[in-house]
């Protein structure tokens, strides 16, 4: 299966489903002004198929990426790492968490 994933500007990590759009059950899709493109209708996504939340500052920011067909790496600008992996059924377990980089709150 094909999923995209996305970092909201709060610390959680989206996950969609763009080849099954069976197990998004959840989602639902809104008109977005744009319907092109790589995203398509999930532009408009207003729920995502799978999430988890990381610790997240102002400033800060959340990279998320795949580092596997069902897991997600999140590191933060505070410096932290987690591992999470997620099921058809959308829910996610978390794997790992380290810190990476000992960053104070003025650095980022």
């Amino acid at each position: 299966c094909s999923y995209l994933c996305s970092a909201s500007d709060t610390g959680t990590v989206h996950v969609f489903s763009l080849h099954d759009s069976s197990i998004n059950r959840k989602l639902r899709c809104v008109p977005a002004p744009v319907n092109t493109g790589l995203l398509g209708p999930y532009a408009g996504s207003e729920w995502s198929f799978a999430k988890f939340t990381v610790p997240w500052r102002p400033g800060g920011g959340v990279l998320a990426v795949f580092v596997g067909p069902t897991t997600v790496v999140a590191v933060c600008g505070d410096g932290s790492y987690y591992k999470y992996k997620f099921n058809t059924e959308g829910n996610c377990s978390r794997e790992a968490y380290d810190r990476l980089l000992e960053v104070e709150p003025e650095e980022w």
